[in-house]
């Protein structure tokens, strides 16, 4: 017969160590939202599915590197007045957070809320951005136009 008890360690080390980081020490993180992430021309975008969520709700912030994404989904008063069957649509604050792949602008970023999902871009900043540098022969001329007979 298979036992339903989750596995235990013998070792009274690691059961001190289970039961340091276990309930009711742990403290609860938010929940996040399921976040699909590019780079696209320069620009670092991130959808993030909220569907539900007043736009006014929520708060964008790139601060040391970081995207943050936060939110918090409200319950319908109406709805808690009938008696439920199920409830798998989770309420209270939700937070994502992305390490950003480059420094960007975030003066000349910008969020849109559409259809439940939330469309946040933000620009690689101009000190990234790839510069062309001209070599030129030791006179100064560029060497296309010494190649070309210019």
């Amino acid at each position: 017969m298979t036992s339903l008890v989750p596995y235990r360690s013998p070792l009274a080390v690691d059961r001190l160590v289970e039961d340091l980081f276990s309930f009711p020490w742990s403290l609860p993180r938010p929940a996040g939202f399921p976040v699909d992430a590019w780079v696209e021309d320069g620009v670092f975008v991130v959808q993030a599915a909220a569907p539900g969520i007043d736009p006014d709700e929520f708060k964008v912030a790139v601060k040391e590197g970081v995207l943050e994404i936060r939110a918090e989904r409200k319950r319908d008063q109406e709805y808690t007045r009938g008696r439920s069957h199920i409830r798998e649509i989770g309420y209270g604050l939700l937070a994502s957070t992305l390490r950003l792949p480059f420094a960007v602008d975030a003066g000349k970023a910008n969020a849109e809320y559409k259809d439940g999902l939330l469309t946040v871009r933000l620009p690689m900043a101009e000190a990234m951005k790839p510069k062309t540098i001209k070599v030129r022969d030791h006179k100064g001329l560029p060497l296309v136009g010494k190649l070309l007979g210019r």
